[in-house]
């Protein structure tokens, strides 16, 4: 599947955006925001392997939902490192940072 997407799918850019986890904050913990984050990052990568990438969290990117603090945090920090491959360094580092 992933070859026949990457083959319809040749494009320049790709704008990759938020609420991955669609599932009650009961559903949901900080591991598995970071693992289905991860997931989907993979995908892409292995999809479409030289399109430049432009990611960005939503607001149900997070655990709890819609409390996404300006600060340090686990999923920032775990995120930043999985969207280095598309990222400049400064934008990681202030992502990671929580601004």
């Amino acid at each position: 599947m992933a070859r026949l997407l990457a083959n319809l799918c040749q494009m320049p850019l790709c704008s990759y955006s938020d609420d991955m986890p669609h599932v009650p904050n009961s559903q949901l913990s900080t591991e598995e925001v970071i693992e289905t984050v991860k997931n989907m990052t993979d995908l892409l990568s292995t999809v479409f392997p030289t399109t430049k990438v432009y990611p960005a969290l939503g607001n149900h990117d997070y655990h709890p939902k819609h409390l996404m603090p300006p600060k340090p945090n686990d999923i920032y920090t775990a995120v930043g490192n999985l969207w280095s491959r598309w990222l400049p360094q400064d934008a990681v580092d202030s992502f990671k940072r929580g601004r």
